[in-house]
């Protein structure tokens, strides 16, 4: 009855004419919407360096969802790319704030903590190990060579030997390095002398606490040695990993074996096996109270060292900075 008077005529003719201009904006606006995301995916994909390579690689991105250890929904999601440049390897300081790593190119990478971005700094190396201070920086290239850099302000010097791993203690006076020969090889700091250290297994990584006065290394059957410092003796233990990271006080140590993730209280102490996915690098904070991780999809992640903890992401929006 409504309808048939002459007000409600002329609004049913409206409507008439307006519907379809709504539901065309509507169109418009989701191919708009679906644009928008192609190109912020394209811009994505182009901001990745490099792509995947091998199962050794690493891509290294955190979540920004408040500071290290604050755990958000977003931090539960599911692994997922992010922009950022992908490692081979990398180092933590005694509190995980200031980050070294390399890539499969050899370029080195800096990022200060889980909330800076990464920076591409000079040089080229394929192995980097800070000290837990932050003031030594030591790397070594695919050609042995090894060089010193004070800090992430410094410059490279090239200094003697010839190495194909290298860590240092957490003053810098304790530097440790492994070379193509698998020999173990000490000295006193930036300013002293190689010298070859005894063994009886040839090894393929070495790591120093932050005190010096823990020293684990791997040989070529994945066994685990340790000795107490430099005036120490080799003793060999049960243990079998891939790669090892002591803490300052050689009380957290962390390491990986067949992709998994392992950590001990003592270097000669039973290892955890912590079952939460595959990893081809761990590195412990000085303080031990923080984990960095490379897993074998190329990502980067951290931790807090409470075992009940989960992997979170770098920054999924992070941007790269090269110099």
């Amino acid at each position: 009855l409504l309808l048939g008077n002459k007000k409600h005529k002329k609004t049913r003719h409206m409507m008439y004419y307006a519907f379809p201009l709504l539901i065309a904006n509507l169109v418009l606006a989701g191919s708009e919407y679906i644009t928008h995301n192609r190109i912020r995916k394209g811009i994505s994909e182009n901001e990745t360096i490099d792509t995947p390579y091998d199962g050794n690689a690493v891509m290294t991105d955190t979540n920004d969802a408040g500071g290290i250890g604050k755990t958000t929904s977003e931090t539960k999601l599911s692994w997922q790319p992010a922009k950022g440049t992908r490692l081979i390897q990398l180092s933590v300081d005694f509190r995980g704030n200031n980050i070294w790593g390399v890539d499969k190119d050899e370029k080195v990478w800096y990022r200060a903590g889980q909330s800076g971005t990464w920076r591409k700094m000079d040089g080229s190396c394929k192995r980097v190990s800070v000290s837990g201070d932050n003031n030594h920086v030591w790397c070594v290239d695919s050609s042995g060579r090894v060089y010193f850099r004070h800090g992430k302000h410094g410059r490279w010097e090239q200094k003697s030997g010839s190495l194909v791993d290298v860590s240092v203690s957490h003053n810098g006076d304790a530097v440790w390095g492994v070379d193509s020969r698998k020999k173990v090889w000490y000295r006193n700091g930036r300013n002293g002398s190689w010298s070859e250290i005894s063994t009886r297994f040839d090894a393929v990584q070495v790591d120093v606490s932050g005190d010096g006065k823990t020293v684990g290394a791997l040989d070529a059957s994945d066994s685990l040695h340790y000795r107490d410092g430099v005036s120490g003796n080799w003793r060999t233990t049960r243990t079998v990993l891939k790669q090892i990271s002591i803490d300052r006080y050689g009380k957290h140590l962390w390491g990986t074996y067949n992709r998994k993730v392992y950590c001990s209280n003592g270097i000669s102490n039973n290892w955890i096996d912590l079952r939460d996915g595959e990893r081809v690098w761990v590195e412990v904070s000085g303080d031990g109270k923080w984990v960095w991780s490379v897993d074998t999809r190329h990502e980067v992640s951290y931790r807090s060292g409470d075992l009940n903890d989960e992997w979170k992401h770098l920054n999924v929006n992070e941007t790269v900075t090269v110099d």
